[in-house]
């Protein structure tokens, strides 16, 4: 079966896997996604998406995924993503580490945070009312936003110091909880460097 995506190379090359409205897409044996860091880089992603009750994304034995030009969820340098919402189930069990990714996560979608042991260099973007986003074996955000909404905590015990490492000019990386609720727990963190 399918071990690894590497997306092309030329500009605004994207790559787009969905599980929609109860649908399942079964990339279980999908270990590794890559953007590679040749050709034209501006505006490449690889995005995984599950939206909608009942929908299923299995990318169960998935250990990196790595977007080489990251950073921004809008501009050149853009985020790959890998998004869970609306009741949707994300199938991660084997230990993660995402570099360059956007991790969306609201209404009550299912992904086993406790397998991300990295999240360097992208976003995470985590919300919803009464949502408890634990990760326990995450030990890098270094370059990471992390932006928690709507009544949502997210806790990040085993991240002990902060880098900002951008790699461009005119980069900002942000650590936010918003409105009434909103927790961000970064509770073990020592030093952050910008």
């Amino acid at each position: 079966g399918l071990t690894t995506i590497t997306n092309g190379t030329n500009y605004d090359t994207r790559l787009t896997v969905q599980a929609l409205a109860g649908g399942k897409v079964d990339l279980r044996r999908l270990t590794q996604i890559l953007d590679p860091s040749t050709g034209d880089t501006r505006y490449r992603s690889v995005n995984l998406l599950a939206d909608g009750a009942s929908s299923r994304l299995d990318v169960r034995a998935l250990t990196a995924f790595n977007d080489v030009y990251s950073g921004s969820t809008t501009i050149d340098n853009l985020d790959s993503s890998l998004i869970a919402k609306n009741g949707a189930i994300i199938d991660i069990s084997a230990p993660l580490a995402l570099v360059g990714v956007n991790l969306v996560l609201e209404s009550s979608a299912a992904l086993a945070t406790a397998a991300i042991v990295s999240a360097a260099a992208g976003h995470l973007t985590l919300s919803g009312s009464g949502q408890t986003y634990n990760f326990p074996n995450l030990t890098n955000l270094n370059g990471s936003s992390v932006l928690v909404s709507g009544g949502a905590t997210a806790a990040f015990p085993g991240v002990a110091s902060y880098i900002n490492t951008t790699t461009l000019n005119n980069q900002t990386r942000t650590l936010q909880a918003n409105g009434a609720g909103s927790t961000l727990d970064l509770r073990n963190v020592q030093t952050i460097t910008n």
